[in-house]
């Protein structure tokens, strides 16, 4: 069978799977995650008023952990670990953070501005997926493809990083009047070639281009998953949120319907006389049975109720009492925050007399989150930047940096300056090196990790003079005491002669 052959076959596979996936669930966790949710229960008959209330009374949630989440993960910089020199003295490439063709690859794809768009989808829905490709000089660039419409095929989708194929659709055909108008577009890659398709609406798949993408049998699309069980099922944070959503926003319409009931209070009145309607000429106006007609009660909740009837009588209704939806509404946030593994002072805002120790505590959960997230997007980042090199290298055979790598992230902590500049003293006197203390120095990025150790470098014929040579040196004076003393002493060679 032809390249082409197989790869429609695997395309028409991919594409199925990503159809049905996006039918199933994906589209409706992305309804939720931009807020277009379900409509809370209601009786028939509702008023408009009610209409309006109901609609005000779905409140996104679902994108709160996504964002508190993104907010923490950016990536610093690539280590490679071992591997060949650098162009910065005589440093192996494995310490630098960013003087490697890795991390020019990111920079030029724009991808400290970029990478929210891989973690968001991969939070949210459960993975996201990324595709080393060549810009149009050539070089390697990283792009982000959409995780509601890709799907890969691996071999082995619990141990095997390297799919056999990968497909995404970028355009659906368009029908018009029972005709076809334009058809599909969808872009596939495996293991060395890049295929464009297009695709009518009965899925009937064909080959437009075929060019090799020189991933040198490497994929060049990664999927960067968040979640994963032991039959390679994938699941993101939105999906079983939506239960809770429906019922928050339950919750949420019966207390505003209740308030808006209350916030009038609701008059009955039995008994009351009104004056019978006139006609221009003073006569009472009459019903189609011969009685007066009456004109209709007239209030509002500004103006009085008076009747001349002494057998009237006039009571108002008691509003609903609205602590028991507050209390529920209150549970949901608590049920909230154990799902999301949020922490519930970010929801509630309840930071009164809380010690340093009890905010420790109460982020804990949610730290080890992060630091789970880190090292599953961390391995799927050192693929990629793996695969851009091969890509700009031409290489054939992994080197001795492929297993190596690192993917380094920003330290977000906040964590008092004195206080980690005490912790790494302490560290420092226990033995550990200098340059390794750097790193966990808060806000330090990797440019200037690397500017350092330029510096550092650049200072080290200094710190092997003494003093009065190193001082001499610096402030550029004439020559130290003893150098003074020896020149003035006769040479070897003129006492000899």
């Amino acid at each position: 069978m032809s390249d082409d052959r197989v790869a429609l076959v695997l395309a028409r596979e991919c594409f199925s799977m990503a159809e049905r996936d996006f039918g199933e669930r994906l589209e409706k966790c992305d309804n939720y995650l931009r807020g277009v949710q379900s409509d809370p229960y209601a009786p028939d008959g509702m008023r408009d008023e009610m209409k309006n209330i109901m609609e005000r009374s779905k409140q996104n949630w679902c994108a709160l952990p996504v964002n508190a989440m993104c907010q923490t993960l950016a990536v610093d910089g690539y280590r490679r670990g071992r591997g060949e020199s650098s162009d910065v003295g005589d440093r192996a490439a494995g310490d630098s953070l960013t003087d490697t063709e890795e991390w020019a690859t990111w920079k030029r794809s724009d991808m400290d501005a970029k990478q929210s768009l891989v973690y968001r989808p991969a939070i949210a829905f459960g993975q996201g997926f990324t595709v080393v490709d060549r810009d149009y000089h050539g070089r390697p660039q990283i792009r982000v493809l959409s995780a509601l419409h890709t799907a890969m095929i691996f071999e082995d989708v619990l141990c095997d990083d390297n799919a056999l194929f990968a497909l995404t659709i970028t355009r659906r055909p368009v029908v018009e009047g029972g005709e076809l108008v334009s058809l599909g577009r969808a872009y596939g890659w495996d293991r060395y070639f890049r295929y464009e398709f297009a695709f009518d609406d009965g899925e009937l798949f064909r080959v437009v281009e075929r060019v090799e993408h020189g991933g040198n049998g490497h994929n060049p699309v990664t999927r960067f998953y968040s979640q994963m069980d032991s039959e390679g099922r994938v699941q993101g944070i939105v999906e079983p949120l939506i239960p809770w959503q429906d019922s928050l926003n339950q919750t949420l319409f019966n207390m505003l319907a209740a308030q808006s009931e209350g916030a009038f209070r609701t008059i009955v009145g039995t008994g009351i006389i009104t004056p019978s309607i006139k006609d221009n000429n003073g006569n009472p106006v009459m019903d189609e049975f011969g009685n007066e007609r009456k004109a209709p009660v007239r209030i509002n909740p500004s103006s009085p109720l008076i009747t001349a009837s002494p057998q009237a009588r006039i009571t108002a209704l008691q509003p609903t009492d609205l602590s028991g939806f507050i209390e529920a509404a209150r549970m949901h946030v608590q049920h909230f925050s154990a799902i999301t593994q949020v922490p519930p002072n970010f929801l509630l805002g309840q930071m009164a007399n809380l010690s340093a120790d009890a905010l420790d505590a109460a982020e804990k959960s949610f730290r080890r989150r992060i630091g789970e997230l880190k090292r599953l997007l961390g391995q799927s980042w050192a693929r990629t930047f793996r695969v851009s090199r091969v890509v700009e290298t031409g290489a054939t055979e992994d080197d001795d940096s492929w297993e190596h790598g690192e993917t380094v992230w920003r330290d977000f902590e906040d964590t008092a300056m004195s206080s980690r500049v005490d912790s790494l003293t302490k560290l420092a006197t226990l033995g550990v090196p200098n340059k390794a203390l750097w790193a966990m120095v808060p806000g330090v990025t990797g440019p200037q990790l690397d500017k350092w150790a330029q510096l550092a470098q650049d200072q080290e014929p200094f710190n092997t003079l003494d003093t009065d040579s190193a001082a001499w040196l610096m402030s550029g004076s004439s020559a130290p005491r003893e150098s003074r003393e020896f020149a003035d002493e006769p040479r070897a060679d003129a006492v000899l002669s």
